[in-house]
């Protein structure tokens, strides 16, 4: 409602005149940003009206429901109604933001069933770099664990509501088993991030409280993984250890905590490799109850790792050696190096944690 002053017809002084506005705004509670709320279709002007939260109604994505109110420009008339006419109408109007051109590879995710899921390639060959809608995938033998050595996964993220549940970003599988999984999370006032090895059964690190204000704002978010080498009892080929997890925001380190107490060898395993990618939610064949999916917005997804060399070469791929190195006379001496020290690795330390 804006009000005026205008002059008394045919007499002294001035009166207040009224008139109502006929545009609606969205306000962002988290940014505190007004957003002119385009429809081709919207109510007529009015003031006194109530309107409530629907959420998603039918094709409706953000619905919400502007009920009654009343007319007010009838009090600019010459003579001026003595009371606003009454509204007895009923409106539903959809608040969510427009989709995104062809040209854009943004994408934009409504936080209930919109994912994107990426089948990696599981050639044998050399380093191949391939786009898939936007997404860039550099890989060598996904679903071979003797391939995993530094995984990176970093996208363009943005957040459009408050993390109440935990909120899926990145879920890598092997077929069909959900292996790793990084999510959101909210303790209190403060989000986290957190990394879970085969969910539900060992967090491996934990980061935050993450300063940036994720709601609302763009942030460039990278996890970065190492592995370590184990010997397997029941396979030819060693298995595969998370040994250090990382994660940065607009290429700033993000504190964590983890490792700590967690007997690596044992509880932070891998026995597969990875063969498929989902983003911003899990697979819909895998029940993943006490999550949610991912509202917002993301763009520039990479997940990439560098070529491995030939099978035979007794790193594997690794750029820590093994956690406990086996000669080929069977001997098992600790001669893996921290790259940042040069130092040779003992029994008692394995590897240098972060």
């Amino acid at each position: 409602i804006r009000g005026s002053l205008q002059d008394c017809p045919g007499q002294q002084g001035k009166r207040q005149i009224f008139s109502t506005a006929n545009d609606l705004w969205q306000l962002d509670l988290i940014s505190y940003k007004w957003t002119a709320i385009q429809s081709a279709t919207s109510p007529d002007k009015r003031a006194f009206s109530s309107m409530v939260y629907a959420g998603h109604v039918g094709s409706l994505v953000d619905a919400v429901v502007v009920i009654g109110g009343a007319q007010m420009d009838c009090m600019r008339n010459n003579p001026p109604c003595a009371v606003p006419q009454p509204m007895k109408d009923i409106w539903l109007i959809d608040v969510a933001k427009k989709e995104t051109d062809a040209a854009d590879t943004m994408a934009v995710f409504d936080g209930i069933d919109d994912i994107i899921s990426v089948q990696l390639p599981s050639w044998y060959a050399l380093c191949m770099q391939t786009a898939i809608e936007g997404l860039m995938l550099f890989d060598d033998r996904s679903a071979d664990k003797t391939s995993l050595s530094t995984l990176w996964l970093e996208a363009w993220t943005l957040l459009a509501t408050r993390v109440v549940a935990r909120t899926i970003l990145f879920d890598l599988y092997y077929e069909d088993t959900p292996i790793l999984r990084w999510y959101f999370e909210s303790v209190g006032s403060d989000v986290f991030c957190v990394l879970v090895l085969k969910p539900g059964k060992v967090e491996v690190k934990r980061w935050g409280p993450i300063q940036q204000q994720m709601i609302g704002q763009w942030h460039h978010v990278c996890l970065t993984l190492r592995f370590g080498r184990v010997y397997s009892p029941t396979d030819y080929d060693p298995d595969v250890v998370i040994a250090q997890a990382f994660m940065f925001i607009d290429g700033d380190t993000v504190q964590g905590t983890g490792f700590a107490g967690i007997n690596i060898k044992d509880n932070l395993r891998l026995t597969t490799g990875v063969t498929s990618l989902y983003v911003a939610g899990n697979s819909p064949s895998v029940d993943a109850s006490g999550y949610q999916n991912f509202k917002g917005n993301i763009d520039r997804i990479r997940l990439w790792w560098p070529s491995c060399p030939h099978r035979s070469d007794p790193t594997r791929c690794n750029p820590y050696g093994f956690l406990h190195p086996k000669l080929r006379d069977g001997e098992r001496v600790p001669i893996a190096k921290d790259p940042t020290t040069n130092k040779t690795l003992s029994v008692s330390t394995d590897l240098t944690l972060s």
